[in-house]
């Protein structure tokens, strides 16, 4: 399940992807003009993929284009046109499309396309601040407590990052020098082992040693 936002005039033609990619068992957002779009990029839904039509009732989808590359470099777009020629195709790239489909198009190669942008730009886990939860791929999920929480909070805000042991200690509201590293150490080795019992495979939470924690894969924070 993904988040993905379609923006595009044609009624009919945004009816359609919007079911089509429903059943498939995305979340949908929809705008039919540059004015809906930005109203849309106002609500804390992360996107994920955006379906950009090049041509809209107040303007060009490129303006769209550049507001969510302002937004996030790790979006997927597609951009949809009429217009096949290379300086049109090339166009949208250099503004930072990632895809461009000419219509009329293949929902099932527009549905291939979007599982394409979903693995680069990597949805599988997600830390969930205000439910205090981890998903992970495949509906995974675990319950956080305080400590759980305030490290996945740190993991998501640094992607790829080691998490060193004083700064946890410190984001949860104590002294590092103060605390007891063991309670640390414990914590964690509770958290790899609930993960376990709960969804029959191991936790990608990397210890290293002498600095902290990190994780094998992105963790996109919603």
């Amino acid at each position: 399940m993904a988040h993905l936002l379609i923006l595009e005039d044609d009624l009919d033609l945004r009816e359609e992807l919007s079911d089509f990619l429903m059943s498939r068992g995305h979340q949908i957002l929809s705008a039919g003009s540059l004015h809906e779009f930005h109203h849309c990029l106002e609500s804390s839904v992360i996107t994920d993929v955006a379906i950009i039509d090049r041509l809209l009732p107040d303007g060009e989808g490129h303006e769209a284009l550049k507001a969510l590359r302002r937004n996030s470099d790790r979006t997927g777009i597609i951009f949809l046109t009429a217009r096949g020629a290379l300086e049109d195709r090339l166009e949208g790239l250099r503004c930072g499309a990632d895809h461009y489909l000419v219509k009329p198009f293949n929902l099932n190669e527009l549905c291939e396309v979007i599982e394409a942008l979903l693995r680069r730009v990597g949805i599988d886990w997600r830390y969930d601040a205000r439910l205090h939860q981890l998903q992970g791929p495949g509906n995974l999920l675990l319950d956080l407590n305080a400590l759980e929480s305030c490290l996945f909070a740190l993991l998501s805000n640094e992607p790829e990052r080691v998490i060193h042991r004083d700064t946890l200690v410190e984001a949860m509201g104590h002294r590092w020098a103060d605390f007891d590293a063991r309670r640390l150490d414990t914590a964690i080795s509770r958290l790899r082992s609930r993960w376990k019992i709960k969804n029959g495979c191991s936790l990608p939470l990397k210890t290293r040693h002498g600095l902290g924690y990190s994780f094998d894969f992105l963790i996109r924070r919603i």
